[in-house]
């Protein structure tokens, strides 16, 4: 089985462990996995498993957020509220007239350009609540190939904004697993 992590497919490894907590871990292209064997039957790892794995995927687009929003702070001096992330099924981003900045975790699954496109995109916002060509000319000033990316995001939005890890598609790799 295989996760979208930044543009890139993550191969999954899944052990099981004596150990109570379960651990996620990024080494190279793999996304290795402990499971406590506490868990007993292939349908109960695999809800674990669908779990941990979209808190791990949520907890790096915190990460890779709040990092862009701040290297793109330094660059362009904005100042903003707080950052927040969503799981929304219709919108990649917003920007409240308060200055709290809100993503999408599910644009951890495409190529970087596209987080920080959109942390472009709605910083802008902190400078001009519309989208107006005042806010167009400012979102190309500070990134020039916007439009390549903007597009990209329009084709692939569907199948990113639903995507979903759901237990029964980990079943298959979860029966090797428990059957050896």
């Amino acid at each position: 089985m295989e996760i979208p992590f930044k543009g890139n497919q993550l191969r999954l490894s899944v052990e099981l462990t004596p150990f109570n907590e379960s651990k996620v871990r990024l080494h190279d292209d793999k996304l290795e996995i402990s499971v406590s064997s506490l868990y007993r039957k292939p349908d109960e790892i695999c809800v674990h498993l669908s779990k941990k794995i979209k808190e791990w995927l949520k907890s790096q687009a915190r990460l890779a957020f709040c990092q862009e929003v701040e290297r793109q702070r330094q660059l362009f001096g904005f100042n903003y509220e707080n950052i927040s992330i969503k799981d929304t099924r219709s919108r990649w981003g917003s920007c409240s007239a308060k200055g709290n900045l809100n993503f999408n975790w599910r644009l951890i699954l495409v190529k970087p350009e596209a987080l920080s496109y959109l942390v472009t995109h709605e910083t802008a916002h902190l400078s001009e609540m519309n989208h107006s060509q005042k806010f167009w000319g400012l979102v190309e000033q500070r990134n020039p190939h916007y439009k390549a990316i903007k597009e990209y995001l329009r084709k692939e939005a569907e199948p990113i904004l639903k995507w979903e890890l759901l237990p029964q598609s980990l079943i298959y790799d979860i029966n090797k697993i428990v059957c050896k």
